[in-house]
């Protein structure tokens, strides 16, 4: 990650933190200090406060209170305790309590090194500005924002996490805005079923899918939206899921804006990217990885997809793919690798349940469609 802080830009824009944006994939990392060592933390505008990963606890104060945790996949007893200090480039974060979080969750889908979460409690009087045309994250204090965005009056949940209301049919709808989780749209499961019985949300022929929670992998219906608009967008054939308990905006449709959270202003300010976001690695090989015990998995595949062409099925194991070997794999090196091997057939090594030995096969990647940002924006 590179990052950069202090000082301040054009205008009235005061430049508390920095760094580029990864397009690709997701979620959104920061590297955050924590008594002289940096660790990746997910930037989680859908987290009340701060979340480590068992492993950081010893850089924890007295323990506060024990509290039960309404997440996706149920509930969760989280163990809360002072926070030590925490800085992101040269911006002292502020004061939080945290909580104690297992992210084996995120590291299983994400084949990535997270040690936990920074919660939205960081942005109290703060803008987060995502501009994906550029590859630029910062957060600001006094933000002006570019002439052309549009705007929304932002209102906050009970935890303080940023919300629009949405109009679907005449039924107002609050969305939360959270970074932390990966997809489109989430919807309660009352809400979703009864878009789904109007017609507004089509269920997807596989309609069970798996998501990655804080209490391990769960199934939930998922489909696609037939009708509606959303921050001016055509919702028609956007992904949405049922996520039992919480309605919610994902990075995956932020992607399609260029977008400022200001909490201080309790606003959302959006503007249609110039380009579309980049395929994710899932999409332009037709596999969807996990990662169980850092190894990559085949999780699911599209029937037509280059993976698929390739002999690959759902449930092998890749134990090398062209010169990234199993302990290599991860959703960055990934897209790396496609981005930097367009069109080549790259030799697969396969481990298949079943099979005593490993599996050589050739994996044809797709043209490269994939560079970000586009050479016209840098």
């Amino acid at each position: 990650m590179l990052c950069a802080a202090g000082a301040a830009c054009a205008g009235e824009n005061e430049i508390l933190y920095q760094q580029r944006l990864d397009p690709y994939p997701l979620p959104i990392l920061v590297p955050a200090t924590i008594d002289g060592n940096s660790y990746p933390l997910m930037l989680d505008t859908g987290a009340t406060v701060h979340m480590f990963d068992p492993a950081l606890r010893r850089f924890l104060g007295p323990l506060r209170q024990d509290k039960i945790v309404q997440t996706v996949g149920g509930s969760v007893d989280i163990a809360f305790f002072d926070a030590p200090g925490i800085t992101m480039g040269h911006w002292d974060l502020p004061d939080s309590k945290v909580g104690i979080l297992d992210c084996n969750a995120f590291r299983t889908h994400l084949g990535s090194n997270v040690r936990g979460m920074i919660g939205v409690s960081v942005l109290r009087q703060c803008a987060l500005w995502l501009d994906f045309d550029h590859s630029s994250l910062k957060i600001l204090q006094n933000v002006t924002p570019p002439a052309a965005m549009a705007g929304l009056k932002l209102s906050f949940n009970s935890g303080g996490v940023p919300c629009v209301k949405w109009d679907v049919r005449g039924q107002i709808i609050e969305l939360m805005i959270d970074t932390g989780d990966n997809s489109c749209i989430g919807l309660r499961h009352d809400t979703f079923l009864q878009l789904v019985s109007d017609g507004t949300i089509a269920l997807d022929r596989k309609a069970n899918a798996r998501s990655e929670t804080a209490n391990g992998q769960v199934t939930q219906l998922s489909g696609r939206f037939t009708k509606g608009r959303l921050l001016g967008m055509n919702l028609t054939g956007v992904p949405v899921g049922d996520r039992q308990e919480s309605n919610f905006i994902g990075v995956g449709f932020l992607l399609n804006f260029n977008v400022i959270v200001d909490l201080q202003g309790a606003r959302l300010l959006y503007q249609q990217r110039k380009a579309m976001s980049p395929i994710q690695p899932g999409v332009m090989l037709g596999i969807g990885f996990t990662f169980p015990e850092g190894r990559a998995r085949v999780d699911r595949l599209a029937p037509a997809g280059p993976a698929a062409r390739a002999g690959i099925r759902e449930g092998d194991r890749i134990a090398r793919l062209g010169p990234l070997q199993q302990s290599d794999l991860n959703i960055y090196s990934i897209y790396e690798l496609c981005l930097n091997h367009a069109r080549e057939s790259l030799p697969v090594e396969i481990l298949r349940p079943g099979e005593v030995r490993p599996i050589v096969t050739r994996l044809k990647l797709p043209d490269k469609i994939f560079e970000y940002p586009p050479r016209e924006l840098r």
